[in-house]
């Protein structure tokens, strides 16, 4: 009896540090990884057979087994997320996702304003549905180009009236052009009215009033130039 319980008890050690010998053998998962872009995936090949996935967080983004030895991942949001890959045999490999926005056209964009508006200092924000440019253009006639530019990409053009106001000489151009323009109608209602005489003093006055304000946005706008080249 005493024999068969000594059997019993060194065959349940030998099979305790057996397990206890494959547990520590057993290789750890291996951590690889992965970013992505919202809206877009990335094929994973293996060289043995899938047999099973796990992902942490689907909204994230999600994997689907499409054939034995290939997984796609499918990028869904911004944000973390864990992917865990059994392959028969081999120990799972376990994929850190990270997901980030495309800003594929915020680049293009700020590229071509670097390219085609020199001197100029403007930031593209925004997110898909609204773009917001912001800084200094050089002349109203930059201004207007980037607003072009930013109108390509879907731009609210809501938006696009910040760059027409951010110019100190544009509101004095503003200004004098109002000036000109009401005093020009004035002055052929006069004419209809034969009271031209009347009306040549106020017109004199306009065009003085008008071609001070040009110049002192001539002077402004020289000056932002030359702080910019």
């Amino acid at each position: 009896m005493r024999v068969r319980m000594f059997v019993l008890l060194l065959m349940t050690a030998c099979a305790a540090g057996a397990l206890a010998q494959t547990q520590a053998v057993q290789p750890a998962a291996e951590v690889r990884e992965l970013a992505l872009v919202a809206g877009r995936g990335e094929l994973l090949q293996f060289p043995s057979e899938v047999s099973r996935v796990a992902i942490a967080e689907p909204k994230i983004a999600d994997a689907v087994v499409v054939s034995p030895r290939e997984v796609m991942v499918n990028a869904k949001s911004v944000g973390r997320t864990t992917l865990v890959i059994w392959e028969k045999d081999s120990a799972p490999v376990r994929y850190e996702i990270r997901v980030t926005t495309d800003t594929t056209d915020f680049d293009n964009l700020r590229r071509e304003l670097r390219e085609g508006l020199p001197g100029a200092t403007l930031s593209v924000t925004g997110n898909e549905e609204t773009l917001v440019l912001t800084g200094t253009a050089k002349d109203a006639e930059q201004s207007k180009k980037a607003a072009a530019l930013a109108s390509t990409r879907g731009a609210a053009p809501f938006t696009l009236l910040i760059l027409t106001f951010i110019f100190p000489h544009a509101w004095i151009e503003y200004v004098s052009y109002g000036i000109a323009l009401s005093e020009s109608i004035w002055f052929a209602i006069m004419i209809l009215k034969r009271r031209v005489r009347e009306e040549l003093t106020n017109v004199f006055k306009a065009i003085s009033a008008v071609a001070l304000l040009l110049l002192a946005a001539a002077v402004i706008e020289t000056y932002l130039i030359s702080l910019l080249s």
